[in-house]
């Protein structure tokens, strides 16, 4: 099957032309051995701008990464209260003499984070990397 980018100009012009003749895109995606999705991108670029024209590769992502910036989703911190520091500080201090034995019997668990959804409403920001832990990129949480 054809990719988008191989296209030429009259074939996207004809692979138009059958759409807007009402020609189903099962049958255009037959005819021209297409995937649905290069037929129906093809459209809404058609639909959106009037145009078939394909730029030539220049994404705002792919600008970002060239400059060093990436997608990722910020770093998540619960903000702790004085009262939460004195405890976790005095636990440390409780435990700093233990021994490896000791220590081979506790077992640290997280919780992972799941969803039955699509959509798991996360944000991403743009950040270079190495500063993920910057107070810039970090979003505090308290549950």
């Amino acid at each position: 099957m054809s990719n988008h980018q191989h296209l030429d100009d009259g074939r996207r012009w004809r692979i138009v032309g059958r759409q807007e003749a009402g020609q189903s895109q099962a049958q255009i995606c037959r005819e021209f051995d297409l995937t649905p999705s290069v037929t129906c991108n093809l459209w809404k670029q058609f639909q959106d701008t009037g145009s078939i024209q394909r730029k030539p590769g220049v994404t705002v992502s792919k600008r970002l990464h060239e400059t060093g910036l990436f997608a990722r989703r910020p770093a998540v911190c619960v903000p702790l209260t004085s009262t939460n520091r004195r405890v976790r500080l005095a636990w440390c201090r409780e435990h700093r003499d233990w021994s490896m034995d000791k220590w081979a019997t506790v077992l640290f668990t997280d919780e992972s984070r799941f969803s039955l959804n699509t959509d798991s409403r996360r944000t991403f920001i743009w950040e270079e990397p190495g500063t993920r832990y910057l107070p810039s990129n970090v979003c505090e949480i308290d549950h």
